[in-house]
Parts: C-alpha cells; sequence; structure tokens
C-alpha cells in the first residue's frame, strides 16, 4: 500500500536524521509529535522538552512548548498542561499559537476549581 511505504520511508529518513543529529530542535519536534500519535506522552514530553532547550527560535521554542502541553493534556494533567500553554508566547508565529490560546481558554473554564480551587 502506497500509503504504508511513505510513511514507513518518512519514518526511516526521520531515523536517519536523528542519528546524524540527536540534538536539532526541528526534528526532536516532529518525533514528539510521532510520539503524541502514538500515544506515547512521556516520551513526547522527553523529546519535547529536548527540543525547547535545543530551540534556535521562538517559534521553534513555542511549537516544543505546545507539544509538552498536549502531552500533559492527554495524559490528564491539566495543571501541568496549563503551565505549559501560559509560557507559549502569543506572538510565535505558528497554527498551533492561536490553538494554544483556545486551549488555555478551554482548560481553564473546564477545570478552574482544579487550578483555583
Amino acid at each position: 500500500m502506497w500509503l504504508g511505504r511513505g510513511l514507513r520511508e518518512g519514518l526511516e529518513l526521520l531515523c536517519r536524521a536523528y542519528d546524524a543529529d540527536a540534538g536539532q530542535a526541528g526534528v526532536l519536534t516532529l518525533l514528539a509529535r510521532f510520539c503524541i500519535m502514538r500515544s506515547d506522552w512521556a516520551r513526547a514530553r522527553e523529546l519535547s522538552a529536548a527540543a525547547q532547550q535545543a530551540a534556535d527560535s521562538d517559534s521553534t521554542r513555542a511549537l516544543a512548548l505546545t507539544l509538552q502541553a498536549r502531552a500533559h493534556h492527554a495524559e490528564g494533567n491539566y495543571t501541568e498542561a496549563y503551565r505549559a500553554y501560559q509560557t507559549v508566547p502569543s506572538s510565535a508565529h505558528l497554527p498551533e499559537a492561536a490553538l494554544t490560546q483556545g486551549w488555555r481558554s478551554w482548560l481553564l473554564r473546564r477545570h478552574a476549581a482544579h487550578f483555583f480551587g
């Protein structure tokens, strides 16, 4: 099947990129996204934290923080998710930045008692 072959080839390229430079922020964020798709939240958090540390731009740092927040949120750790969403700069030029603002508002409304109770 073409889709399966394309995904497999893409993952092989990503693994080669990781082998070539395991600390490259772009590679780390892509791997974190892949871990989120696989519901491997702990690994996604590790990779996105490493990407945040290695980031050389605000947008990459913001993407890494957004991925960390998504992983925390998926685990049900709303306090940590909220903290991560709060640290994403609203000036970040990411499609995720607008979503981050929405998630932050939704988390606050839905779990206000958890944050302020």
